[in-house]
């Protein structure tokens, strides 16, 4: 959708907090009673969010392309970023360190519908910065650098703009599962957001790691060719930094509507309440059984310093006892039971316990209790059982938030936020998500609102990456096709059963002039593996003359030669919602 660049209000302050309540039953949606303040400047200052160009795509919540620029006559390009390095003087400079022109002929241009992303080098840079924040707002701008310790002074100085760690050229990484953990925790530490990563890290499972641990991934590419340029699409990455952006634009042009690049992750809303009663053990193995990503659930510290897991502020909702939990010893907390099935009040290091032997499984606690010894309690357990590669943290409550970038820095943490303001502005909305979570340098967890969908478009380009919570099942699907990155559930079972990967021999042998299909190995949410057949092909630039058959299931090449397909297969998930997911890019050889 375009939109006209309009004039925006900037939010000085924003801040939420919650008081718990107590409900019957599950609800779809979370039984927190939000209370928002907004505070506006007396003098009203306007914002520069730009109405940023989109690449024309059916994929669903694409990447944003960055092209690289050296050249002011370079500007001129389809991508919706600009990659460009800054020095002290806030002068564009090239490779050699030479000055091109500066940032603010490039700001100052009315017409232009891109977003810098600027590489800098030293502190000078961030306090030139910061003089020019007092005159212009640069709130939509990325600052790129490879030294963590400048992006938190970033953080610090010039807290509206957004960071990201430039994590290419680090020697030490050497493409191993506890280097990712690096990744994690040093993006986390730098206060960013996003992370450039390794080329030898750009893999869907890598990928899909660090994005499960709610870090936004972009990739580097010289990607000369599309085989080249589909490969890294396949990746599932939030961005690209690309020589050639346009090589990117023609093949995501070929995508057919609704393909997800990236599976959206399923988040098991205190585990699967609907079957298992919630925060329970019982309830999170079955969540994991069904094939849950993420299992959340939520935490208080009980009298004697013990974390437990419960939902309400009071056991009684959902236990046989009565009382506030954190009034209770961890031993009376033990001689609870659920009312339904009779299941044990669990610990938090007992969800520790069974949840990390789980691979690739991570929790996601919520951290309901504003006790400030909460994330203290959390550190002690966190380090006690080497959890931090399996957790995320999320809160109503800021300043829980600030505490676990003081004291479990290398953790990822989440916005939560409940029925926001709906202004009736695109543009406005937009801006202060992106405002509220560079401030806290948080994913964003809200309730559902009517421009979810539209506002994950316009914010994807900020790095911001989406974590509704507490669906119905057709709120589900809507924003499962849109690609949105997490999705949390009451009712994992429901999905358990959708098809997400697809993977095909890397070469195939066919004969000119005869039709014929790929087969493929099929797997579902739930882990389970099945032989099937690819139904849907894209045949990459260059490839001998072809023939699609009318659905476009089955391929017949007219010439000998060698091309590049990528295998396909549509799911259907009812009869009005679906999405398609793609391997990479397969050698075909006619002979």
């Amino acid at each position: 959708m375009k939109l006209s660049l309009i004039s925006l209000l900037l939010f000085a302050s924003f801040s939420v907090y919650a008081e718990n309540v107590n409900i019957k039953s599950i609800q779809p949606e979370k039984t927190i009673n939000d209370q928002k303040i907004f505070q506006q400047h007396t003098e009203q200052q306007k914002a520069a969010a730009i109405d940023v160009q989109e690449v024309s795509s059916h994929v669903a919540l694409a990447p944003t392309l960055i092209q690289k620029i050296s050249n002011i006559h370079d500007l001129s390009t389809q991508a919706s970023q600009v990659f460009l390095r800054l020095d002290k003087n806030l002068d564009v400079i090239d490779a050699a360190g030479q000055t091109r022109f500066p940032l603010q002929s490039y700001l100052g241009n009315a017409s232009r519908r891109t977003i810098p992303v600027l590489e800098i080098q030293d502190v000078a840079t961030l306090k030139a910065l910061k003089i020019l924040s007092k005159t212009h707002d640069i709130s939509d701008i990325t600052l790129l650098s490879h030294h963590a310790d400048l992006l938190r002074q970033a953080h610090d100085l010039i807290p509206m703009v957004r960071t990201a760690l430039d994590l290419r050229s680090n020697t030490y990484l050497a493409n191993n599962p506890k280097d990712l953990d690096i990744i994690v925790q040093k993006t986390n530490q730098a206060y960013a957001r996003i992370a450039v990563i390794p080329n030898q890290y750009i893999n869907k499972n890598n990928v899909s790691f660090l994005q499960k641990l709610l870090i936004t991934v972009w990739a580097d590419s010289a990607a000369a060719t599309q085989k080249e340029a589909a490969t890294v699409l396949i990746s599932g990455v939030n961005g690209i930094l690309a020589t050639r952006s346009d090589l990117f634009h023609t093949v995501l042009k070929q995508f057919p509507q609704n393909t997800l690049l990236r599976k959206p992750f399923i988040i098991g809303h205190r585990g699967v309440p609907t079957l298992e009663d919630e925060n329970t053990l019982e309830s999170a193995r079955h969540a994991v059984h069904l094939g849950a990503d993420i299992i959340e659930n939520d935490i208080y510290i009980t009298q004697d310093k013990h974390l437990v897991v419960m939902h309400d502020e009071t056991v009684d909702r959902t236990t046989d006892g009565k009382g506030k939990i954190e009034n209770m010893t961890l031993a009376e907390v033990k001689q609870l039971t659920t009312k339904a099935r009779k299941r044990k009040i669990p610990t938090l290091a007992e969800y520790f316990e069974s949840i990390k032997p789980v691979n690739n499984v991570v929790l996601m606690v919520e951290l309901k209790s504003a006790n400030p010894q909460l994330v203290s309690a959390l550190k002690a357990q966190v380090e006690q059982y080497s959890f931090q590669n399996h957790l995320v943290t999320t809160s109503f409550r800021r300043e829980q938030t600030n505490q676990v970038k003081s004291h479990l820095s290398g953790v990822s943490t989440g916005m939560l936020v409940g029925n926001m303001p709906n202004t009736g502005n695109l543009f406005s909305n937009a801006y202060q998500i992106m405002q509220d979570t560079q401030k806290y340098s948080s994913t964003y967890h809200p309730a559902y609102r009517s421009d979810l969908v539209a506002l994950m478009g316009m914010t994807k380009h900020r790095g911001i990456t989406f974590w509704p919570w507490a669906l119905d099942d057709q709120t589900f699907k809507k924003l499962y096709v849109a690609g949105t990155h997490g999705i949390t559930t009451n009712s994992a079972q429901l999905y358990s059963k959708y098809i997400v990967d697809i993977k095909t021999a890397a070469a195939v042998t066919v004969k000119s002039g005869q039709k014929f299909y790929i087969n493929a190995e099929l797997k579902t949410q739930d882990g389970t593996q099945f032989k099937g057949k690819a139904n849907q092909y894209i045949v990459l630039s260059d490839s001998p003359s072809h023939q699609f058959s009318p659905k476009k299931d089955a391929i017949t090449f007219t010439s000998k030669g060698t091309a590049y397909v990528l295998a396909g297969y549509r799911y259907q998930i009812d009869q009005q919602y679906f999405y398609h997911i793609f391997t990479g890019p397969i050698k075909v050889i006619i002979q």
